[in-house]
């Protein structure tokens, strides 16, 4: 199995962040990055974030094998140098979100955590959903990532007008 995990965060699980330190001891290294989407304010102190629908590779299973297998396949990405694509568009409809990349060298512990934290439960209603996407490093290719999206309709949500969330905004 590709050993080399990698997750976009945009709250928390970022450096200096609340569930830094539970969640994401042992990162190899963290890459500042960005992607297309729209933050809201899910709870005062947690945001959740949805992004186009095209440019989601695969979404998140319960067989982390096949879903590392996914990551390893798409590795660095080509789609998001296309012109018109999302993740460097500045289309009125989304917003450029800054965040991190996370590299783990241990997937089959890392993501069953990150899932359990983020009530990401596969084949059932989620409070967020893992899907696959590339985002933008601030020096580098694009890359093919692990996130974590809304998993239900975030009509009813305040949206965070921000690039980059902070929970005393």
């Amino acid at each position: 199995m590709n050993s080399e995990l990698r997750i976009f965060v945009y709250g928390t699980l970022k450096k200096g962040f609340s569930n830094h330190e539970s969640y994401c001891k042992g990162v190899l290294r963290i890459v500042p990055a960005t992607l297309r989407g729209r933050l809201y304010k899910l709870l005062p102190d947690i945001p959740v974030m949805i992004v186009p629908d095209s440019v989601i590779l695969a979404s998140g299973s319960a067989d982390i094998g096949e879903d590392m297998r996914l990551l390893a396949q798409s590795g660095r990405a080509s789609r998001a140098e296309a012109p018109g694509n999302e993740i460097s568009g500045s289309d009125g409809n989304w917003n450029t979100i800054n965040g991190e990349i996370l590299f783990f060298g241990d997937p089959e512990k890392r993501l069953p955590l990150v899932d359990s934290l983020e009530e990401f439960r596969p084949g059932e209603a989620s409070t967020y959903l893992r899907v696959l996407l590339e985002v933008l490093p601030v020096d580098g290719p694009p890359l093919t990532v692990w996130t974590y999206v809304a998993g239900f309709d975030t009509a009813g949500l305040e949206e965070y007008e921000g690039k980059t969330w902070y929970p005393d905004e």
